[in-house]
């Protein structure tokens, strides 16, 4: 933040996307950055979570650090994720946020790093004011920090076809249906 190594030993490193994101792999030996799914299945968990406050938005609380957000957004650190709020930096190169947001960047799973949505790639917000985790679009050269994940990237293929057409599996639904057992009579 600001590029004062002070704010790294507190915060981290922000990065722009294409750092992030480079095949050569930023991450330590067994780790990667964490993707979409990542973020979606950690998303889902806390939504539920072990204390199952159902759709109440509190997903970022629970992984906010209890210390540092202004405006009394603190976290309860539940899991020890310790989000600080290291705030981001801008498409223009300042910097903004810091003790009131952070941006983590979320590697992509859809797009390899020279088929990337060009100049577009999701993050995940926290904000002070907000007690939940949002999922935000942004511009490749903005910079945010990044959470790594302990394992290899799983294999994802999105290219293959599927196991049953749309039309088989109709099929096989109005066959199995006593809706349309019952029609047909």
């Amino acid at each position: 933040y600001d590029n004062d190594p002070k704010n790294g030993e507190t915060y981290g490193a922000i990065y722009n996307w294409f750092a992030m994101a480079d095949p050569r792999g930023i991450a330590p030996e067994g780790f990667r950055v964490a993707n979409d799914f990542d973020w979606a299945d950690l998303y889902s968990f806390l939504k539920i979570g072990i204390n199952n406050y159902p759709d109440l938005g509190l997903a970022g609380m629970r992984l906010k650090s209890t210390h540092s957000w202004i405006n009394h957004g603190n976290g309860l650190d539940i899991y020890g994720m310790s989000i600080l709020p290291g705030g981001l930096r801008l498409l223009n190169g300042s910097f903004e946020g810091i003790g009131s947001s952070l941006g983590l960047w979320s590697r992509d799973t859809t797009y390899s790093y020279s088929l990337s949505a060009a100049n577009r790639s999701y993050y995940v917000y926290f904000q002070s004011n907000q007690s939940d985790m949002l999922f935000q679009n942004e511009n490749t050269r903005t910079g945010h920090y990044i959470r790594c994940i302990f394992g290899v990237e799983p294999i994802i293929n999105l290219d293959s076809a599927p196991i049953k057409t749309q039309e088989e599996l109709d099929k096989e639904i109005m066959n199995k249906s006593l809706y349309f057992k019952q029609k047909k009579m």
